[in-house]
């Protein structure tokens, strides 16, 4: 019996245990025909702002350490207010440079803005403490930027119950653009690194870096992203902590069944790729290789990894060049698809996954109820507009990337006609009437991702 086997448990009530199918309704078909047909000025103001939002950016914190280039891996994170207890968890365990932009849900000049000021300085104030033992402003300091993102002033709303949402890709594209190492983990704030995932990855970082197709010497390789397998821990708070110290304690807690592989139980396609049960059986001995159907190794490669085959939904949390990494699309905010469209065009852009097969890399998050995010799409009383939207996005944004994709290389042959968009709205249009559809009245895509609860929002960021 494997590790994962032995820790099976049965769901419990309150933590997405039980997932409930949406209820049919009829008037989907038709208010997605509509929004289809109109302009995209009309089209806003049913799905919300299409382009990157226009929200205010203040860089609150930059230690002086954070300004140089010379850190192996950078931590980009996001979060909302009541999150910053998980971002304080973050920054004491990572060891190297962290940027993480904040959501701000009020006006830059407000009182309430000021007090959100204070609470995020008060917070890695208490992280610098914990972690250096120093103020955050002294010489020597953590090197740390964390950048406000403001809300959305109100000219600049189109559709109020959507651009309202918890702006997530918007957030992680300002920590992204805040980065200064050349590789990157793109993490969501409810994760605590191991203790022995910075080590791993900071071991040889010129050769991480070019076998991650980050460098320009001779043995710079293909874009790839290397996986860190993500574990969920049943039980108390604090347990993530304490799981996080070395692998061992993580594949004991397997074995007994207090934790998994993240979502594996109620959303396996967003991580089963990982391959657990390969990750928590320790690495394998194999041929200093590196191919379609190879390896990476520690010493070629300065990590050993396995070769993890992408799905669509696959939603890892990778180390990448962070000039290679495309930026986040702006229109998915709140719950639904937002980092799974990321991972999508990471792969139609031809990264390749790898697994970083250390026994002691790995990140933990303590099981938690759904979000406010999440029940805004999928709970009990929603109508089908915010999945229907959602459907569309999706599709559009899948349709959209193939056009750039082949605008790109458009000198290497012709480029396809304009029908694609038109195409992925009827398949949108045709999953929405029931055509092989989980439920009966939404985008497959949807529905599909309904079991991932990871955008690092807070109970009411997306009320």
């Amino acid at each position: 019996m494997g590790l994962l086997a032995a820790g099976a448990r049965a769901p419990r009530a309150g933590l997405g245990a039980t997932r409930r199918r949406p209820t049919r309704s009829f008037g989907q078909p038709a208010w997605i025909k509509s929004v289809l047909r109109q302009g995209s000025a009309e089209s806003e103001t049913a799905l919300g702002r299409a382009g990157p939002l226009p929200l205010e950016r203040e860089v609150l914190v930059q230690t002086a350490s954070a300004s140089g280039e010379d850190h192996a891996v950078c931590l980009v994170t996001q979060c909302s207010l009541d999150r910053l207890p998980q971002l304080r968890a973050q920054l004491v365990a990572w060891e190297g440079e962290v940027s993480a932009a904040v959501y701000v849900d009020a006006p830059a000049r407000s009182a309430a803005a000021a007090e959100a000021r204070a609470a995020v300085w008060a917070c890695c104030e208490a992280a610098s403490a914990s972690r250096a033992g120093r103020a955050l402003t002294e010489a020597g300091g953590p090197p740390w930027t964390v950048t406000l993102l403001h809300r959305l002033e109100d000219a600049e709303v189109r559709c109020p119950e959507y651009d309202r949402l918890y702006p997530v890709n918007a957030l992680r594209n300002a920590a992204l653009a805040a980065a200064r190492a050349e590789l990157v983990l793109l993490l969501d704030v409810d994760f605590v690194p191991s203790a022995g995932l910075y080590p791993a990855l900071a071991g040889s970082p010129g050769l991480l870096r070019e076998a991650l197709g980050g460098g320009s010497g001779p043995l710079r390789g293909p874009a790839r992203a290397l996986v860190v397998p993500a574990f969920e821990v049943h039980g108390g708070r604090g347990r993530a902590r304490a799981l996080a110290r070395s692998g061992d304690a993580v594949r004991a807690a397997c074995r007994a069944g207090e934790a998994e592989g993240f979502h594996v139980s109620h959303f396996p396609r967003g991580h089963s790729a990982t391959d657990f049960e390969r990750w928590l059986r320790g690495p394998a001995l194999g041929a200093d290789v590196c191919g379609p159907a190879g390896r990476l190794s520690s010493r070629s490669h300065g990590v050993d990894g396995y070769r993890a085959a992408y799905e669509e939904y696959f939603e890892p949390y990778v180390v990448a060049a962070r000039r290679l990494v495309p930026a986040y699309d702006e229109r998915f905010r709140g719950y639904g698809l937002n980092k799974i469209s990321h991972l999508y065009e990471m792969s139609a852009r031809g990264f390749e996954f790898y697994v970083a097969e250390h026994p002691d890399a790995f990140v933990v998050a303590e099981e938690h109820p759904k979000s406010s995010s999440w029940s805004s799409v999928y709970g009990t009383g929603v109508s089908f507009q915010p999945r229907a939207r959602i459907a569309v996005h999706y599709s559009r944004f899948k349709a959209e990337l193939q056009q750039q994709l082949s605008r790109e290389s458009s000198a290497k042959g012709p480029t396809p006609g304009a029908g694609l968009l038109e195409q992925a709205e009827e398949s949108a249009l045709g999953r929405a009437n029931g055509v092989k559809g989980r439920a009966a009245c939404i985008d497959a895509a949807s529905t599909e991702a309904s079991g991932s609860d990871s955008d690092g929002t807070c109970a009411s960021a997306a009320a």
